[in-house]
């Protein structure tokens, strides 16, 4: 692979993992609370439904895991992205 498509992976890398940083906690309540449920992410005991068709959780420290967990793997996918750009400049220059 020629270094150009290494580094337009790079940064599509760099960039997608700064807007899940930057985003998680709208990635966690809308994304992660559809695909596998509020119930799995504060647990079943945690969730209070309302009688109009809603819910509240109690449980605080569980979504912040959750956003915490995904800051953590938009800094992973980040750092992968500017571990490549530095490998894509390294062939580059040989």
């Amino acid at each position: 692979m020629s270094a150009a498509p290494k580094k337009v992976m790079a940064w599509s890398l760099v960039l997608l993992g700064a807007a899940t940083f930057v985003c998680c906690q709208w990635i966690v309540f809308p994304g992660l609370e559809r695909l596998v449920g509020i119930e799995t992410i504060v647990g079943k005991e945690s969730v209070v439904y309302l009688p109009e068709g809603g819910y509240i959780f109690t449980n605080p420290g569980a979504m912040m895991r959750w956003i915490v967990s995904v800051a953590i793997l938009g800094l992973v996918i980040c750092s992968i992205g500017i571990w490549l750009l530095i490998r894509a400049r390294k062939e580059g220059e040989k």
